[in-house]
């Protein structure tokens, strides 16, 4: 699906802002940049139930504001791409101490 109006927020951005009227991005995701990151994404189904794959990728966060969280991707799958990521705030959480699993393991 795409717009004719560029200002518009394309379908599978959350809104701008909380049900309230708050915004959902803040100064908090200013401090994103530098931090590395795993991302697991799932795909689904125009049914919005049924997965049809499921993939990972890991790098570092270049730039994160309203538009957007881009990640420089590593590893041997994604390396040397970019991916850029939904500003959504609420879907990013720390990592518990110890190693993560992937294809590199990474020591949080």
């Amino acid at each position: 699906m795409t717009s004719d109006n560029s200002a518009e927020r394309p379908p599978w951005m959350p809104p701008a802002e909380t049900a309230d009227g708050k915004p959902i991005w803040n100064q908090e995701g200013d401090l994103l940049v530098g931090q590395y990151v795993l991302v697991g994404l799932t795909y689904l189904a125009a049914d919005g139930k049924t997965v049809t794959s499921q993939v990972q990728c890991h790098g570092k966060i270049t730039k994160a504001d309203e538009r957007g969280i881009v990640i420089a991707c590593e590893g041997t799958t994604w390396h040397g791409q970019t991916a850029t990521l939904p500003p959504d705030l609420r879907a990013i959480r720390p990592a518990s101490p110890g190693n993560i699993g992937c294809a590199r393991p990474v020591k949080s």
